[in-house]
């Protein structure tokens, strides 16, 4: 084996089987890893990428929590991007090929516990949500939001689903439903719709 204290190797490095860097070690590279890399361990910080002399941290996979922080390392859900930036935390999906298609952003939800696998949704399931969220001073708070339910059981024949808007009143930190799109296209704002209208109102 191969036992040292420090040093640097100028060239390729080829190696067959394992390589154990123990105790406070590290492995700086200026060029790139090929093949397939494994990091078998579980940590808050199981891959770190930081900037020169420790300039922030700026990709972190938590291998303890199954979260990834960019920008961050404490993210607070699967993913999260943080910045200190304006616009630092755009995130843009691209698309570049010679046909009509662009990019898609989707929110999927199965009953089945198993990654990966199919269980039908139900009538009234969460699709998914889009949530605004500000901070008060001491902590996130939740504002407008969209969000997308089922409207009956899913099979090969039948994929109901309606579409819900809320916002929160001035003075106030509750979600008010304003307006739902319905599965067969009526509109209802201040009420969800309940009748053949194509638009449905009500007052406050």
């Amino acid at each position: 084996g191969l036992s040292s204290s420090g040093g640097t190797i100028t060239g390729d490095l080829t190696i067959s089987g394992d390589l154990t860097v123990s105790g406070g070690g590290s492995l700086s590279f200026d060029e790139i890893l090929e093949g397939t890399q494994v990091i078998d361990v579980t940590s808050t910080e199981a891959l770190l990428v930081r900037k020169n002399g420790d300039g922030g941290d700026v990709f972190v996979v938590d291998s303890t929590n199954t979260r990834v922080g960019i920008g961050t390392d404490a993210p607070a859900g699967h993913t999260e991007i943080a910045s200190n930036t304006a616009g630092g935390t755009d995130l843009y999906v691209t698309g570049h090929s010679n046909s009509a298609n662009g990019g898609s952003l989707m929110f999927r939800h199965s009953r089945n516990t198993t990654v990966g696998s199919h269980t039908k949704v139900e009538s009234g399931d969460l699709l998914g949500r889009i949530v605004f969220q500000g901070s008060d001073g001491d902590s996130w708070g939740s504002s407008s939001a969209i969000t997308s339910f089922t409207t009956e059981a899913w099979d090969d024949s039948g994929l109901g689903s309606e579409l819900r808007f809320y916002t929160v009143d001035n003075n106030s930190t509750t979600q008010d439903q304003r307006m739902t799109i319905a599965h067969d296209g009526n509109v209802g704002i201040g009420v969800a719709p309940t009748n053949a209208a194509r638009l449905q109102l009500q007052g406050a």
